[in-house]
Formats: structure tokens, C-alpha cells, sequence
């Protein structure tokens, strides 16, 4: 849900006061930019001679959920670095973007590190790592609530206009109804083969942008934009993963897969 749709908002002057049914309002980008300027940020560089892209990550606080890997004895150096890259690269957040699609990356994130989870944490270690990945969870979600406790406070400020605002109680119910299907989407992913996965993957994107134009009306090029960053960072985590059991999308910019990853 975009942040500023105040639908169903009393307002004392509407005459001159109008709030855009499909448009953030400036004041609201500012706080929603704001917000973001506030997290802790961290850019990961790839070296090249890892034979991975470079990837500009923005991962916040939340890399600290996940540092007991390096503790963990039954994995060799080149095994703790090899996930410590794909927790960074699953963590990766776009700079830019409506609430709605940062939802939609938490939810790949969460997807992403549950597949590092299943494949190359020791069976002694999965819980520990359950529990990190809630962590992260629980994070991500307070920060999608922040956006809109931020909102609540300008909105506060300018009561004697706007009249009682209970944008913050609606956001936060928004919030966590949105990431129960979001996930709940991305669990219907199939690993059976490449066909299988690429079909799970779209049929995935599908409901979630099923989800948001059942809500809103959104522009065909931002709902396909956003699509496409989805595919591309499974791609960028699927090249680092390099296993034969983890399949790279179609995209764009490539439209033929390339089966040796």
C-alpha cells in the first residue's frame, strides 16, 4: 500500500487541502526518504575475481542476526564467506520504492534465507539460523511500521487541518497482512527443475501483483519494474549460489537462461 493513500480521511478544508488518491504527497515522500536516510546502511562489494557481479547492497542493522556463522565450526573458511555473500546479497534492499515493494523484497529475502537454511547450514545450526531469519523478520517489518508511526506524527502536527488521523493503527494492520501473503507466496516456489522453478517463481510475482492492483491502481511500468528487480536480485543470489539445484530467471536484459550457473 503506498503510504500517503489516506482513503476515507476527513477533511476540514478539502477545498484546499487535497490529498492525491494515487500520488504520495511531497510531505509524506520526505518522511517515507527520511526514514530510510535513518537506517544504518552497508555496501557490500563483490571482488571480481569471485566472478559475481558487483552488488551495491543496503542491508541495515540486520547482517548482525546472522554473524554466529562464522562460529560455526563444521564449516570450512571458503563456506562461511560463500554464505556470509549470499546473506548479504538475500538482505539487499533497492534505495528507492513504495512500502509495497519493500514488503515484496523482505518476503524474497525471507525466501532466499531459508533456501541458504535447506542447503549449506548443518542440520546442528538450522534453528539457530530459524531464529535469525525471525529476527531479521521482526526487524524489517518494525522498520515498514516506522514509515507510518512517522507519518502518524506529521499527520498529529497538522490536526487543527486534517482532523483525528489513525493512519498509524491502518498501517500496521496493512503492514503485517501484507507480509503473511506475501511469504505465504513465496513458500509455493518449486526446486523440482528449471521449468518447474520458473514457472513457481512467475506464478509467485503474479499474486503479488494480483494482491496490489486488487487494492490500488498502479502503473503497468512501475508493477513491471518492480518485477523485474525481484528477478534480477534471484539471479544475482542464484549466481553466487552456484549449485545446479538453485535456477536462474529469465529477465529483460536476458531472456535465455543460462542453464551452467
Amino acid at each position: 500500500m503506498n503510504i500517503s493513500k489516506l482513503n476515507h480521511y476527513s477533511l476540514q478544508h478539502e477545498s484546499t487541502i487535497q490529498l492525491q488518491h494515487r500520488q504520495k504527497s511531497s510531505d509524506i515522500q520526505k518522511i517515507e526518504q527520511q526514514m530510510k536516510d535513518k537506517l544504518p546502511k552497508t555496501t557490500l562489494h563483490v571482488s571480481s575475481t569471485d566472478a559475481v557481479p558487483k552488488l551495491e547492497a543496503k542491508i541495515g542493522g540486520h547482517a548482525k542476526h546472522f554473524q554466529f556463522i562464522q562460529d560455526i565450526e563444521e564449516l570450512s573458511a571458503d563456506d562461511k564467506k560463500k554464505i556470509d555473500q549470499l546473506v548479504m546479497s538475500s538482505l539487499r534492499m533497492r534505495s528507492d520504492g513504495t512500502d509495497d515493494f519493500m514488503q515484496m523484497n523482505t518476503a524474497q529475502s525471507i525466501a532466499q534465507l531459508k533456501l541458504i537454511t535447506d542447503k549449506l547450514i548443518p542440520s546442528s545450526h538450522q534453528e539457530e539460523m530459524h531464529q535469525a531469519i525471525q529476527a531479521y523478520e521482526r526487524d524489517a517489518i518494525d522498520e515498514h511500521v516506522n514509515m507510518y508511526r512517522a507519518a502518524q506524527k506529521a499527520m498529529d502536527t497538522l490536526s487543527a487541518q486534517l482532523g483525528k488521523s489513525d493512519i498509524l493503527e491502518r498501517g500496521t494492520k496493512k503492514v503485517h497482512e501484507q507480509h503473511t501473503w506475501m511469504t505465504a507466496a513465496y513458500s509455493n516456489l518449486d526446486f523440482t527443475n528449471q521449468s518447474t522453478f520458473v514457472q513457481s517463481f512467475e506464478a509467485t510475482l503474479q499474486t503479488l501483483t494480483e494482491h496490489r492492483t486488487a487494492t490500488d491502481t498502479w502503473k503497468t511500468s512501475v508493477l513491471r519494474a518492480d518485477e523485474e528487480a525481484l528477478r534480477v536480485k534471484w539471479n544475482d543470489f542464484a549466481t553466487l549460489f552456484n549449485n545446479e539445484s538453485v535456477f536462474k530467471l529469465p529477465t529483460t536484459a536476458q531472456s535465455a537462461i543460462d542453464m551452467k550457473i
